[in-house]
């Protein structure tokens, strides 16, 4: 699995996201939307901060917008994990 984030520098809830998924030990594969505007439109990203979670095909299997909880994060990596 992969797990791919959309976001900015300008995006106070980017930041924020960031930093829990990197005190998770959750690895990302990052987008910003001011450097990889054709990766948002492959991906249909309208909302920052988005989430997409890729099986090893590459077939969108889950998406999250917006603020997560950390409860939330942890299952997502459980998720990751178990795969």
């Amino acid at each position: 699995m992969k797990l791919l984030t959309f976001g900015s520098d300008w995006c106070s809830g980017c930041k924020s996201l960031k930093s829990n998924l990197k005190n998770l030990l959750i690895e990302t594969e990052d987008f910003d939307i001011d450097l990889h505007s054709q990766t948002f439109k492959k991906y249909e990203v309208k909302t920052l901060p988005t989430m997409v979670l890729l099986d090893n095909n590459g077939v969108e299997i889950q998406r999250l917008t917006g603020s997560q909880t950390l409860a939330t994060l942890q299952q997502l990596k459980e998720r990751i994990e178990n795969d």
